[in-house]
């Protein structure tokens, strides 16, 4: 991600720089500290496929549950998913690195949220309970979710 970063516009670092700061300004639930973690995510290089999803998952887990709870709009979501998609064609060597259980929790529940309509990923109980069950894992609070398919692209 920083070689991407570093190697962007001026211009295209400061859109998204202004896109990370408007995403965390909408919540009232952030501080200052917190908008400062967000750009200092820009500096990590995610090294290994482990890393990589270790960040990853803690903002799908942050996107999805602002979606739930109408604090960003479905479009949001999905621009998680196409840039989580550009970010991981960056990582070395992740085919000889192998899959860990909360890899697949990761992958299956990304593409979960991209396949499903938003109004059914709102309204659906059964749906969003096997979602919240795979948010509850990635965020280890949970058990490994049952019927978790979960594939790198």
């Amino acid at each position: 991600m920083l070689r991407a970063f570093l190697g962007a516009s001026a211009s295209q670092r400061d859109r998204f720089q202004y896109w990370l700061r408007s995403q965390i300004n909408r919540s009232k639930r952030f501080c200052k500290s917190q908008l400062y973690w967000g750009l200092k995510q820009l500096r990590v290089i995610p090294v290994t496929v482990q890393g990589f999803i270790n960040r990853k998952a803690k903002q799908l887990a942050f996107f999805v549950r602002a979606f739930w709870d109408r604090r960003i709009p479905y479009r949001e979501v999905d621009l998680y998913f196409w840039d989580t998609m550009e970010e991981w064609h960056q990582v070395q060597d992740r085919n000889n690195q192998p899959f860990s259980a909360k890899e697949r929790v990761f992958w299956h529940l990304l593409h979960q949220l991209h396949f499903w309509s938003e109004q059914k990923l709102l309204e659906d109980p059964f749906l969003r309970s096997e979602l919240q069950t795979c948010l509850d894992y990635l965020e280890g609070d949970g058990q490994y979710p049952l019927d978790c398919v979960g594939v790198r692209p």
